[in-house]
Order: structure tokens, then sequence, then C-alpha cells
């Protein structure tokens, strides 16, 4: 179940390599008490050019909180990023952008969900990123449980938790309290509105089956372009032309082999350059070229490559292209040099999206879950966010 009111911005062609991350690393970025996060991106544009960001409040559901500006910010936000370097020994010049939050101008006053958005000079704006404060006063016992419908033995896992808390009085847990479940820090694939099935004292306990239950996927594919010069066994090859080329080694689908086992960042990715102690600005920017053997469809679907470096949405950009001569769907985007986790998306005439459609579904694949509890305390009018726990595993049998 989905109630988001909210789309991210996707950035334009020269905005690129967007990255929001915290002190655990997250997909999905979270103000922990005394923690920050930070946003990076880099404008390839040839013009100067100054950014500024607007900060909002959500509630749970994505939906914008009645709270005034007042109510959940301390200091103010429409501020220009002062925090900026141009890039450093690259053929691909660019601006680098830094902003940490919290800071001196901009604090946060209510925990909760939020949304930055970042505005050229002009007020235009230029893409949005969700994030979230927490106020922890909960935590939640996870369990990743294989599924029980033998249609999706070999291809799901359930997700099983309970919440404890001992710092808030709740008289109605079943309107009070409100989950969000996510796979991976996806957001395009949470799920909302699970209630509390059994209720024991300051525990809350939900035992779905199907209901939270998500497609295991598969293990992420990889490369690694932190060598501009040297290739290795994701990378077959490596040309410099006006700027350098990445050929990655042809991938084939997986949706019909056997599951393998192989360490993932779950979809991330991590900006870095061999040899460079500050890869934001000394990395340069590559051609990396996919391709994925197989047959050309002719019903109309399309192939396209995602993960947490275009917050793994199907847009134009990364669409890949079928190529009669090599029998091939092939594409190159450019992308700053570091390890990526990436896969490989069906969408078909009627835009239905099959992300194991190539590369498969299984059991055992190891993801990472993530359980968001949220309370409305009564007469408030906005959520706060009051626990985030997360589990990683592989699913095991009921």
């Amino acid at each position: 179940m989905s109630a988001q009111t909210i789309e991210e911005i996707s950035p334009p062609d020269h905005i690129k390599t967007v990255e929001f991350w915290d002190s655990q690393s997250r997909n999905f970025p979270v103000v922990e008490p005394q923690g920050s996060v930070v946003l990076e991106f880099d404008d390839l544009s040839a013009v100067e050019k100054d950014y500024y960001y607007e900060i909002t409040h959500h509630n749970a559901d994505w939906q914008i909180s009645r709270l005034l500006k007042t109510e959940y910010l301390n200091g103010n936000d429409r501020l220009r990023i002062t925090q900026y370097t141009n890039s450093s020994g690259t053929l691909v010049p660019y601006n680098h952008f830094r902003l940490s939050l919290p800071n001196a101008q901009t604090q946060f006053k209510h925990s909760g969900n939020y949304l930055i958005t970042i505005y050229e000079g002009s007020g235009k704006p230029v893409f949005s990123r969700r994030f979230a404060v927490v106020d922890p006063q909960t935590s939640a016992q996870i369990s990743i449980k294989r599924s029980r419908d033998m249609s999706q033995i070999n291809t799901h896992q359930w997700i099983q938790f309970s919440v404890s808390s001992v710092g808030i009085s709740v008289q109605n847990p079943n309107t009070q309290i409100k989950t969000v479940l996510l796979q991976n820090d996806r957001w395009d694939r949470a799920i909302y509105g699970l209630k509390p099935q059994f209720n024991n004292g300051k525990q809350w306990i939900y035992r779905y089956g199907a209901a939270s239950g998500f497609p295991g996927g598969n293990e992420y594919r990889y490369f690694d372009t932190a060598q501009l010069r040297s290739s290795n066994n994701a990378v077959q090859r490596i040309e410099l032309q006006d700027i350098y080329h990445h050929y990655l080694f042809a991938d084939v689908p997986r949706y019909n082999r056997p599951y393998t086992l192989f360490p993932d960042l779950n979809g991330r990715f991590a900006v870095r350059s061999q040899g460079s102690d500050t890869p934001q600005r000394e990395a340069d920017y590559t051609w990396v070229h996919f391709s994925l053997s197989a047959p050309q469809n002719q019903s109309g679907d399309q192939i396209f490559v995602i993960g947490g470096f275009n917050q793994f949405q199907i847009t134009p950009e990364y669409r890949l292209v079928y190529q009669e001569n090599t029998q091939r769907y092939e594409g190159a985007f450019l992308m700053k040099q570091g390890f990526y986790n990436y896969s490989y998306v069906l969408v078909d005439a009627q835009g239905k999206k099959g992300e194991e459609t190539v590369d498969g579904s299984f059991h055992l694949t190891e993801n990472q879950y993530t359980v968001l509890t949220y309370f409305r305390p009564l007469g408030a009018v906005a959520d706060q966010l009051i626990g985030i726990s997360t589990a990683q595993g592989f699913a095991v049998d009921p």
C-alpha cells in the first residue's frame, strides 16, 4: 500500500552524482540525535551557478504536514549553498557542492520525514531528496522469513517484526502508531499501513505474511572504475578518447540461473579514485558502457539500468538500446569514478516494471530491511519518527 503524495525530482543532465549520506551509509539518510547528514552533488555545466535549499516536513505517508516552518526548523532555509570547490586534474570539469545538515543556519525541532529541494538562483527547482530526523523512543526486532505461499516460496521474503517502547504513552496503537517497511532503503518499494496485530503492553507485534513480503531479488551486479587506466574483473577494456571509456564485460540474464551469494552494497555506490584522498573533487567522469546479451524483445519492452546512483528510478537517460550487430542491449552513461551496484529492469509496453524479469528473485538473497515507527500524540497535527531499526540477512524457514 502506498499513499505517497510526493515524488523526488530527478536532477537534470548537468547535475551528476547526487550523494546523500549519514553515518550509517544508508541509501535513505537519517539525522540521529547529535548526528548529521551530508548532501553532495556535481554541476557539469560550464556556467557558475548559485544553488539554494528548501526543507519541508512530511507525515509518515509523505503528505506534507500541517506544521508551520517555525515549528519544525530553528533558523532558516532557502539559503545558498556556500561550500563548493572546482574539480582538480580531471578531463571533465565540474563544480562540487556540499551541504551538511543540521548547520549553524538550519536546525531541526521536530522529528519525522523531510524533503530537501535544491533550487537555482532563479527559483527553479533542480532536484529533491528524502531524508528523516529521528527521536529514538522505540526499538524493533525484525525477522526475515521464507514465504509460506508455495507459489513464492523460492522467490519471496516475509518480514515479521515487533516494536517495543518505554518512552511514550499510547492510548490507541491502531491510529497513533504507524510503521513503514523498507527493503534496502528504497521508498519505491515501501510498505505502508500495517496495523499491530497483537498488543503486549508496550510492545506491538506484526506477524503478517504476504502483506509484509517482498521479492527477494538477486544480489546486485557491480563494477569498479576507481582506476582510470587499469581494467578489473568487471571492466573488459578501457579507451582514452576525448575522455576515458570503461567497457564492462557483457552481462547475461540471471532469472534462469542458480542463486550465487556474493557481497554487495544493497544497491549503493561509493565515489573513489585510486591514489586520491579527495575523490569528491579529484575523481574524473568516464563513459561506462553496459551491455546485456539477450534476444531482442518484439513486444515493446525496454531495458533500463538502475541503482542507488539514480535512486532506482526509471529514466530515459539510463535506457539500453538493442544493437543488431552485437545482438545485445547496450548503453553508455557518464558516471563518476567509483564502486557501483546496479541491476537491470524490464519495463513493458504498459509501463509495468519487472526487476526480477532479468535478474531473477531468490529467497536466499541477502537484503537489508528497515522498520520506521511513527507516532502522533492525541491532538497533534503531524507524525513524529520515534524509531528506526534495521536487520540484514536472508530468509530462514518460518
